[in-house]
């Protein structure tokens, strides 16, 4: 088993989705820190502090990094849109970075760029725009009825480096959003 160390995480808000992020190079003496356990146990939100993933920000260059994304359940994530921007956003704070900042993140979905404009003077509030490349399509998933879902409406499966179901409805309303995710 490992010593304890310190090390400063930041947390992070992205349209609801909310990440933990830390700078590699905190830890760049430790090379065997299990990181699917520790995203399990930082976002235990009963437990600890509580996230929907874990980001490892990396420095690459002045005007690049690198973004590994871990979910709650320790599992590694391709790409999430909310969280490229929220490690955007991290590390202009961390890297004292002012006014229009642009980055080239590199991830497991490959290169993606983000512009960071900042809303107020700590950087604390920014607006973050992705070019997330392009949609892909990809095979059809074969366990909707299990889901609950109707058969009968066609459900279109998309990456932009993470997976989605798009469906169609006659009114958004109506639909058990949280039920279904």
């Amino acid at each position: 088993m490992s010593t304890p160390f310190p090390v400063t995480i930041t947390k992070h808000n992205g349209l609801g989705n909310d990440f933990l992020v830390l700078e590699t190079a905190q830890v760049a003496a430790h090379t065997d820190i299990d990181w699917p356990a520790q995203a399990r146990l930082l976002c235990n939100r009963e437990s600890h502090i509580g996230a929907d993933g874990l980001l490892l920000l990396g420095r690459v260059a002045e005007d690049a990094i690198s973004m590994r994304l871990y979910n709650s359940d320790g599992s590694l994530a391709e790409m999430s849109g909310n969280g490229i921007r929220c490690i955007a956003q991290a590390a202009t704070m961390l890297y004292g970075h002012s006014g229009v900042v642009r980055y080239m993140v590199h991830s497991d979905a490959g290169l993606r760029e983000v512009v960071v404009t900042p809303r107020d003077a700590e950087g604390s509030v920014v607006d973050a725009s992705v070019d997330m490349g392009p949609i892909t399509a990809l095979p059809e998933a074969s366990n909707w009825a299990t889901l609950g879902v109707d058969a009968m409406r066609p459900v279109a499966h998309l990456s932009v480096g993470n997976p989605h179901a798009v469906v169609g409805v006659d009114d958004v309303k109506v639909v058990p959003l949280q039920q279904l995710g």
